[in-house]
């Protein structure tokens, strides 16, 4: 393997309000508390402990709910620690997909590890955890329920998949399982893979505990915490905030301010309802809606609860209450040491919408920091492009774009007909001008004339552009096998192919690599070449 990087700013992989939060953007200074710079986390450092956390209930939880792997790797030792004041936190999260989902789930994690890696070498008065935060309690399943390997998209096959996706059984993925074993082979990277997905989906389990004992596998070794907030212990911490959502809607007064100023550039993320939380309940996720009439339904179903049950039920039972988008990073910052928050473009959008809300809750608001980007492609393609003419750095141009560059470089001036249209286009105005002085009428036929010869030489050009292309065939086919590969579907690699390619080509190795060539703060894209 070998790695180059290009900058994100320069390529199709552009986010434009990323791109100007990373480039320290005036307007956007006011929605976030610290710059994206290595050297500005001390400041999160030296804030974070003004806003307490029960550390103790953390740990508690944490044990409890990791307790299938506190033998291994350290994790238990690294859990205790989170008792101590100089001990915080660098969190990413994402969605329970199979086998990690898409490819950015491990750039994700990738990036949070290395990012703790760097800060406990730098600060050794305090000690660093990387946590991954599971959104156990998201609802939305027709995201998570495929995953693309290579050519083949897999689809989990489930009739009814109400309520929370981490409560989801286990039990009907064993068929996606086995037909994502037949793709994977038996290469020994092959088996160590299919070993791994035999372990962590087998029946009986929910998909959270899939997705926590699949995070361990990849990432035990590298020190990293799983957390699971959908828990009665963690939620108590989240009553006080939870009870002024219900009474006074906060979140939506908030927000929507903040929306409002930042659409003067962007467009919003996220938009917030009049109650950012949701009912919870034997397999069922829905809205609560406040009537306005001193009851609440919970949206789609017959329930309907005056203020004073629905407040009695939420202290007697917070975990029949759930964060929506808006209240989750409120929730995580409510119960976690941390300092940075580690996301995608999207997700950075909707955190810069939520400054002001944490100010009105008095909870700490972390630096948001944007996960590695990062491209894996063969050292073959690479030389097929480069055969075509097509540089290393040109490889994140569309497929259109990339056939236009190959036929410029292609065609020399002597097939190109410009000169010569624009030579017979002032041959017959000079002759018109001269014609019209003797007779007028004669202007019409040589304008019509003078189409006609344009139009001739114009076909001729299509003609042999034609037969360019037809000759370029194969540098032609490259820029599709370029395309197919950092833009499948019509999407960014990293957005749409799973890691389980990577793995199978590199295994652990492959893994390793990516964690020390990752820079956490950077603006690049590392683009991984492999044999």
């Amino acid at each position: 393997m070998r790695k180059y990087s290009i900058s994100l700013s320069n390529s199709n992989w552009k986010n434009n309000l990323l791109d100007d939060y990373l480039k320290g953007s005036d307007f956007l200074k006011s929605f976030y508390q610290y710059e994206p710079k290595f050297e500005n986390l001390i400041h999160a450092i030296n804030d974070r402990n003004k806003f307490p956390i029960d550390r103790n209930l953390l740990v508690d939880v944490l044990l409890d709910q990791n307790k299938d792997a506190l033998h291994s790797n350290g994790l238990a030792e690294t859990i205790q620690s989170l008792i101590s004041e100089n001990t915080f936190t660098i969190t990413t999260g994402h969605q329970l997909g199979i086998a990690g989902g898409p490819l950015f789930f491990i750039y994700k994690i990738i990036t949070t590890i290395k990012l703790t890696k760097q800060l406990n070498d730098q600060y050794t008065s305090e000690r660093f955890v990387p946590v991954f935060w599971m959104a156990s309690e998201d609802h939305d399943f027709a995201e998570i329920a495929s995953i693309r390997v290579f050519n083949n998209q897999l689809h989990w096959s489930l009739k009814d998949a109400s309520g929370a996706c981490g409560e989801l059984s286990t039990d009907t993925l064993n068929e996606l399982i086995e037909e994502l074993k037949k793709i994977n082979g038996n290469s020994s990277n092959a088996n160590e893979l299919n070993d791994i997905l035999h372990s962590c989906y087998q029946s009986g389990l929910t998909l959270a505990e899939a997705t926590r004992k699949f995070v361990y596998w990849i990432f035990g070794s590298y020190g990293v915490v799983v957390i699971d907030a959908n828990d009665a212990r963690l939620k108590k911490a989240f009553v006080a905030t939870m009870r002024d959502e219900l009474s006074n809607h906060s979140a939506h007064k908030k927000v929507s301010e903040t929306s409002e100023r930042l659409a003067q550039k962007y467009k919003p993320q996220v938009f917030p309802r009049e109650v950012n939380l949701f009912y919870k309940d034997n397999n069922l996720r829905e809205r609560i809606v406040d009537l306005e009439d001193g009851t609440y339904n919970i949206k789609n179903t017959d329930l309907f609860f005056s203020k004073d049950i629905l407040f009695e039920m939420l202290d007697k039972y917070p975990e029949r209450f759930s964060p929506n988008v808006i209240m989750r990073p409120l929730y995580q910052e409510k119960i976690l040491p941390n300092i940075a928050y580690v996301g995608g473009a999207g997700e950075v959008a909707y955190w810069l919408q939520l400054k002001s809300l944490f100010e009105y809750h008095q909870v700490f608001y972390p630096m948001l920091i944007n996960r590695n980007n990062a491209l894996t492609i063969s050292e073959k393609l690479l030389k097929k492009a480069s055969s075509a003419g097509i540089s290393e750095e040109e490889i994140f141009q569309d497929e259109q774009a990339l056939i236009k560059l190959v036929l410029k470089r292609t065609v020399t001036d002597a097939f190109s007909t410009k000169e010569n249209i624009d030579l017979v286009a002032h041959e017959f105005d000079t002759l018109a001008t001269k014609a019209t002085l003797v007779d007028a009428s004669t202007e019409k036929y040589i304008q019509a004339e003078r189409q006609k010869t344009i139009n001739a030489l114009e076909n001729i050009e299509k003609k042999m552009l034609q037969a360019i292309k037809k000759k370029n065939q194969i540098s032609l086919n490259v820029c599709k096998q370029i395309t197919d590969e950092v833009f499948p579907n019509g999407h960014p690699q990293e957005r749409e192919q799973s890691f389980i390619p990577f793995y199978l080509k590199e295994g652990s190795q492959g893994i390793n690599y990516l964690f020390e060539n990752f820079d956490p703060l950077s603006k690049e894209i590392v683009i991984v070449v492999t044999e």
